[in-house]
């Protein structure tokens, strides 16, 4: 159903629940999935938004001489900031949030990706 500003919006119950598996799905995988994360993916997100949120951490050459942009490593420097806000930057949340955010990111596109073409919305 299109919205009078071109808008979608999911119509029924069963189609919210079916994105809400999807977002589940994602979150366990990102979770359970043992693979190999490159360096560069740490030095040049995590790091950064490690430092944005808490004030401390490494950063390579790039970020001091501001070659970089902050659009991806602040998706997880908010979050991380949360955290630390409600005061729950335990060590456990810090490393696996980039998974829940990155499972959470993930399910948005398939999510918008079912009601595009299969929910035919």
């Amino acid at each position: 159903m299109t919205e009078p500003h071109g808008r979608t919006r999911l119509r029924n119950r069963h189609e919210w629940s079916s994105y809400a598996v999807l977002l589940v799905l994602r979150i366990v995988n990102a979770l359970l999935i043992q693979t190999y994360i490159h360096p560069d993916e740490t030095w040049q997100s995590l790091e950064v938004a490690h430092r944005l949120a808490f004030g401390y951490g490494f950063v390579t050459w790039e970020w001091r001489h501001a070659l970089r942009g902050f659009a991806h490593p602040m998706l997880f420097a908010a979050v991380y900031r949360m955290l630390w806000l409600l005061g729950l930057d335990n060590s456990f949340l810090v490393v696996s949030m980039p998974l829940w955010r990155s499972g959470d990111g993930g399910s948005g596109l398939g999510g918008a990706a079912y009601v595009r073409f299969i929910a035919g919305i």
